[in-house]
């Protein structure tokens, strides 16, 4: 279903922004200026735990919050 919705959302960001689309190969696969590779990865690592976190909190207090 995840790969679902990623299918439909890159088909609709190319909908709506062909230009950018066409001229950036289809997305922007690079850190910002300003910050290192190794800022992006920390980046994603403390923003995937923080989101698994709170799936998993959510599931576990379900029945017992």
């Amino acid at each position: 279903m995840q790969c679902l919705g990623a299918i439909c959302g890159a088909g609709m960001v190319k909908g709506f922004q062909i230009h950018d689309f066409e001229t950036r190969g289809g997305g922007i696969n690079v850190v910002a200026s300003g910050y290192s590779k190794l800022a992006g990865l920390g980046a994603e690592i403390v923003g995937t735990f923080v989101l698994v976190y709170t799936v998993l909190f959510c599931n576990w207090c379900q029945g017992k919050c």
